[in-house]
């Protein structure tokens, strides 16, 4: 709690969540970055996964990063290969919002020989 405290506390995380009451129904951390931001650490309560909690999180984040000049929002990536139907259902997710994919690229380490 302390580190996650102190990293909130400073200009580049935000925390966004949706709260019942004073139960979290969704939340992410937002990273931001000189154009944009971008959710990590994203997690819904299985209580509350049927109302879409996630889908207000977002948004709100969308009008944050409006609010603050903020051009990008990024959902951290689209999952690849084969996939099962949970996470298809996060990239139908991701993809309702609308917006551009994009490629980045991957930096790996050879191994040693």
């Amino acid at each position: 709690r302390e580190l996650l405290a102190a990293h909130l506390a400073g200009p580049h995380a935000h925390l966004m969540v949706a709260l019942d009451g004073d139960t979290v129904a969704a939340g992410t951390v937002c990273l931001v970055h000189a154009n944009g931001i971008e959710a990590r650490y994203v997690a819904t309560n299985p209580d509350y996964r049927q109302v879409g909690p996630l889908h207000f999180v977002y948004l709100e984040a969308m009008r944050w990063a409006g609010g603050h000049g903020k051009a990008i929002f990024d959902l951290s990536g689209l999952a690849t290969g084969s996939l099962d139907n949970k996470v298809s259902g996060i990239n139908r997710f991701k993809r309702s919002f609308g917006g551009n994919a994009f490629t980045y690229p991957i930096f790996t380490r050879k191994a040693k020989q």
